[in-house]
């Protein structure tokens, strides 16, 4: 009959102590990744498998995290995806992706089902301004990017200030003539990033800068080359173009760039940072966000609020910072 393999089994062949074995067979923080995996190599190499649903049984918890994003094909969503994952990790959490598709019956489904697998805790980065699951569901909700009505937790960007410094920079510049495109305004992330604008727009009313606004339901590569497209055909067309969004400013730039020298006729800048403006001909100036730093918070946030029933209600706002590149 081969014999019970123990923690102090684990503990020499890893070269640890029993209460760091102990604290990684069962998700406990405090522990490196090169720790972790030294162990559960060890693990591996005796044989030895840890009962995870009897431990989760007793401790009423599967220590898994639920991550709700609404597109993984968008770079801002990886990275901050990214964040999320890296820091659940270091606590010992597993993370259970799903991608709603931009669909608020989507992101009510993957709510549904990450209750069933009996997550402790969701991050979300929803596609409505006001879930109506929200007051409903038994675990902790961490919201993250753009805020929802009734949340008691939020990691967020400082998006205001990001409006406001980008037009303040074109109108620096010497640009006159804005065109300033925005996301959908029922998201309050873009409604405070137009607000930024419009003030940005008053403090230097004297300098007689022409301004015009547009609403896009989409935001995307494509609707970007879209508007590119009607940007050209423009008798008088603007002098710079502030896209609330990169996905926008790299689609315009695909066909912006055919008509205009830029930015010598046409300065474009765009919102967020991703990778892509760096990929690009000429490099698109952006408002960057620690997209990488808030999924980090976010779930961390979640995870405190797991292990600490009483945590009060909190925001996290992170500050932002204009990224000048080729296109401005």
């Amino acid at each position: 009959m081969k014999n019970r393999i123990t923690y102090s089994d684990i503990a020499k062949l890893a070269r640890v102590s029993t209460a760091t074995v102990s604290k990684v067979l069962n998700n406990k923080p405090g522990v490196s990744q090169a720790t972790r995996e030294a162990v559960l190599d060890a693990c591996h190499k005796l044989g030895y498998t840890p009962n995870w649903v009897a431990r989760s049984l007793r401790l009423k918890k599967t220590h898994s995290i639920g991550l709700i994003v609404p597109d993984l094909m968008n770079h801002f969503f990886s990275e901050f995806s990214k964040g999320v994952q890296l820091h659940a990790q270091e606590r010992g959490y597993t993370v259970l992706l799903g991608d709603s598709f931009e669909n608020e019956e989507n992101e009510k489904l993957l709510v549904e089902t990450f209750i069933k697998r009996q997550v402790d805790a969701l991050v979300i980065i929803s596609t409505v301004p006001n879930p109506g699951y929200v007051h409903h569901v038994p675990i902790p909700l961490v919201f993250a990017d753009r805020p929802v009505e009734g949340a008691k937790y939020l990691v967020t960007s400082d998006n205001f200030r990001g409006g406001f410094i980008g037009t303040e920079y074109l109108i620096k510049a010497g640009r006159r003539n804005l065109l300033i495109i925005s996301g959908p305004q029922r998201f309050s992330t873009n409604k405070q990033r137009v607000s930024g604008c419009k003030e940005a727009l008053l403090t230097y009313a004297d300098k007689g800068v022409r301004f015009r606004f547009l609403e896009v339901e989409a935001v995307s590569v494509d609707t970007g080359m879209e508007l590119g497209e009607k940007i050209a055909k423009e008798k008088h067309p603007p002098d710079a173009v502030f896209a609330l969004s990169d996905l926008l400013a790299v689609g315009m730039l695909k066909v912006l760039r055919k008509k205009f020298s830029i930015p010598h006729d046409l300065s474009l800048l765009g919102f967020d940072n991703i990778r892509e403006c760096e990929y690009v001909t000429p490099e698109i100036s952006s408002i960057h966000q620690e997209k990488f730093q808030m999924g980090l918070e976010a779930v961390k946030m979640a995870i405190d609020c797991v292990e600490s029933a009483d945590l009060s209600p909190r925001t996290k706002i992170f500050p932002i910072k204009l990224i000048v590149r080729a296109s401005t």
